[in-house]
């Protein structure tokens, strides 16, 4: 449900605002892209063996580091323009798992 939110409100700020129809048909076309991979939300900002809490400087940092721990466990990367992801704060992160623009 968390990335459910998040995809939609980044979605819906680009490229501007769009119809709600066509946010919709845009994200059914991602989703039905053969290299699409959905990932349920199975991590937990509470396991201490994936996240180091003292190093979530901020809570805007939040989703990020979620969302670069879900990218981990499932083989991926995180790719974002944001460079203020502190990558110590999730444990197991390397530096393939993300791509700053």
């Amino acid at each position: 449900m968390l990335h459910t939110s998040i995809t939609k409100r980044r979605i819906a700020g680009w490229p501007g605002r769009l119809p709600v129809p066509e946010i919709i048909r845009r994200l059914g076309a991602a989703i039905a892209a053969k290299e699409h991979a959905f990932w349920p939300d199975s991590v937990s900002l509470c396991d201490s063996d994936r996240f180091e809490p003292n190093r979530i400087l901020t809570p805007k940092t939040l989703t990020d580091i979620y969302l670069l721990g879900l990218a981990e466990k499932n083989s991926g990367r995180l790719v974002t323009f944001d460079q203020a992801i502190p990558l110590a704060a999730a444990s197991r992160v390397k530096d393939r798992h993300l791509l700053v623009l």
